[in-house]
């Protein structure tokens, strides 16, 4: 099983030495029981601008070098859905973080969005498991 715990301290000098990156979280399966063999590294990274798809091409190419594996995936929170960004940062394992203030900023702004939300999430989400379930029972009566 991947394990990159070793590499974080040569991980985090490569976040300190980009300006861009403000905060850098571990998320999805790896760490939790729920890794496997072919789990791969997801990182969710929070740039201080806006960053092009070859910016981020390039930092995603720099961590799987510094990880010795091509098994990493970014995700720039900056452009990630809200449930996503509530999601790294309410259950996600933060390893970088270069401006407290900018960071906290970025989740204070997560969690007042999300909270004004949530009750249309949940809706939208109750709606879609009912009409799955009426899904299915029509299919089984179907000959």
């Amino acid at each position: 099983m991947l394990n990159i715990e070793s590499k974080l301290p040569k991980l985090i000098e490569y976040f300190s030495s980009t300006p861009e990156i403000l905060g850098v979280w571990i998320i999805g399966s790896y760490g939790t029981e729920f890794q496997t063999e072919d789990s791969d590294i997801d990182l969710a990274i929070l740039f201080d601008k806006d960053m092009s798809i070859f910016e981020e091409i390039d930092i995603e190419i720099k961590i799987c070098e510094i990880l010795e594996t091509d098994m990493v995936d970014i995700v720039n929170l900056n452009k990630a859905p809200l449930t996503l960004q509530f999601k790294t940062i309410s259950e996600g394992r933060q390893i970088f973080e270069r401006d407290f203030k900018k960071v906290a900023d970025f989740e204070e702004q997560v969690l007042d969005l999300y909270q004004d939300h949530e009750y249309f999430y949940k809706a939208f989400w109750e709606d879609f498991k009912a009409s799955l379930s009426k899904e299915s029972s029509n299919h089984a009566k179907q000959p």
